[in-house]
């Protein structure tokens, strides 16, 4: 009897050491940047664009740069900021990359960056959820459902 509650013991502790091996790789794996407060703006069903902003977090310990972005609901999605002109105007210009430092955190905001998704195919209603990737540079995927709303 002793030698069953050893083995039993034993059994678990191998199972529960097997678990932890299983996840290490998954803990290892998760993205170094987090999102928050991701939203796309609500727009009128004949638009062909719209904007979507977050805060973005490289929570790793290298620097990541940030190449591109994907939505399946539009045609292109790209990176913009919004650039002071000499006549004190302000004009809109893509950003190609962003890098994000260790432990930096960016804000996409109505007026500043922000995410521009043309050439829609399908316009999302407020409340739907919309599913967008931000692309790095090592073929990392960083994807977020972003909230429509006004």
């Amino acid at each position: 009897m002793m030698l069953l509650h050893y083995f039993n013991a034993f059994l678990v502790r191998a199972v529960l050491l097997f678990l932890c091996a299983l996840a290490m790789p998954v803990l290892a794996n998760e993205p170094a940047i987090s999102i928050e407060n991701a939203w796309v703006r609500a727009v009128p069903p004949v638009s062909a664009t719209t904007a979507a902003y977050f805060t973005a977090t490289n929570n790793g310990d290298a620097a990541i740069r940030i190449t591109g972005v994907s939505t399946e609901i539009a045609g292109a999605a790209e990176m913009h900021d919004m650039s002071p002109n000499e006549d004190g105007t302000r004009s809109m210009r893509r950003m190609k990359t962003l890098t994000l430092a260790p432990n930096e955190s960016v804000t996409f905001s109505p007026g500043g960056m922000h995410l521009m998704l043309f050439r829609l195919n399908h316009v999302p209603v407020e409340g739907e959820s919309v599913s967008i990737c931000l692309l790095a540079d090592d073929a990392m995927e960083i994807c977020q459902d972003f909230v429509t709303k006004k």
